[in-house]
């Protein structure tokens, strides 16, 4: 097993609160990385091999300066960076352009632009249009995501109203998971869910980092819950972290076989683990498997029996 991707969730810190939020993110909330022990994130990272750093939040250009620095760093090591921003720093196109252009001087050359309804009671579309139309001069790649329920305007509702400055843009809908605020503000059928689950790990070459140092050896941000919890770089190196994460058994067959090994098996034999049946995607499907540490003990004789059976079924 191994990791290529650095995700750091620099801050959650952010100008918005956006109902749909995963990490309840609010101007409020005051946690961010020091931007010293972010750069030593990085650096051990690479060491291990690590090609991409992703940097997200929250919002983390509150932190401008710090970005810029730790990208810059990223970069000299060797690193494509990636960010994921709101676009609040849009205000106009000439304000829009310098940042770009700072950030495209270190090394960011991809950026995705979280925009739809829930961000555009926060953030003016305005801002999201100067964005794109600063990028394609300044030869940035952007991905607009746009974040959807079932009954929200979608794609179709931010294109109202960037209109052209949608044109050469990769345009990107995601489904809202019921995690985070977003569990708390709207029904449970108010998500779109494709029930259906596949069968290996796509985000598992990537690890996030919280700004407690907290790592989790997945990049969905279903992952960010106890039972997928691998370690703290505040008491641990990085090398030590991702040796537990690639010995973790549960880690192990999830990248290769998926979770739905485990829906079958805890349904054909009865374990008293409350499976939610109505999933968004894999990554919901993690997130309500592992989300309590109280179904750990039994999580991890199923998951034995499952290696057990697996590997019969091999020989």
């Amino acid at each position: 097993m191994s990791y290529y991707l650095l995700a750091l969730l620099y801050t959650y810190n952010c100008c918005a609160s956006c109902d749909i939020c995963t990490y309840y993110c609010a101007p409020k909330r005051e946690e961010k990385m020091e931007l010293e022990e972010a750069m030593r994130y990085v650096r051990e990272g690479r060491e291990l091999g690590m090609q991409m750093l992703g940097v997200a939040g929250g919002e983390p250009l509150l932190y401008l300066d710090e970005i810029l620095e730790l990208s810059s760093y990223a970069h000299a090591l060797g690193m494509n960076i990636t960010l994921t921003s709101n676009g609040y720093w849009g205000s106009s196109f000439d304000r829009a352009y310098a940042i770009l252009d700072q950030l495209r001087n270190v090394g960011v050359k991809h950026i995705k632009i979280s925009s739809d309804e829930f961000h555009g009671r926060y953030i003016p579309y305005e801002n999201i249009a100067n964005v794109l139309n600063a990028a394609k001069e300044l030869q940035v790649k952007i991905v607009l995501g746009c974040t959807s329920l079932k009954n929200s305007s979608r794609l179709k509702g931010l294109l109202e109203h960037i209109q052209d400055a949608a044109t050469g843009v990769i345009l990107m809908e995601q489904t809202c998971y019921p995690i985070g605020r977003a569990r708390e503000m709207f029904k449970k059928e108010d998500f779109i869910r494709e029930n259906r689950t596949l069968t290996s790990c796509r985000d598992s070459g990537m690890l996030i980092v919280t700004p407690e140092g907290n790592v989790y050896p997945c990049g969905s941000m279903c992952s960010n819950v106890p039972g997928r919890l691998t370690g703290s770089l505040a008491e641990q190196s990085m090398a030590t972290l991702i040796e537990r994460a690639e010995q973790d058994r549960h880690n192990r067959f999830i990248r290769k076989h998926g979770v739905q090994p485990y829906y079958d098996y805890i349904k054909a034999h009865n374990i008293p683990i409350p499976l939610e049946e109505n999933l968004v995607d894999t990554c919901h499907a993690c997130y309500e498997l592992f989300r309590d540490e109280r179904w750990l003990p039994e999580l991890d004789k199923v998951v034995e029996r499952l290696e057990s059976a697996y590997g019969a079924a091999r020989g």
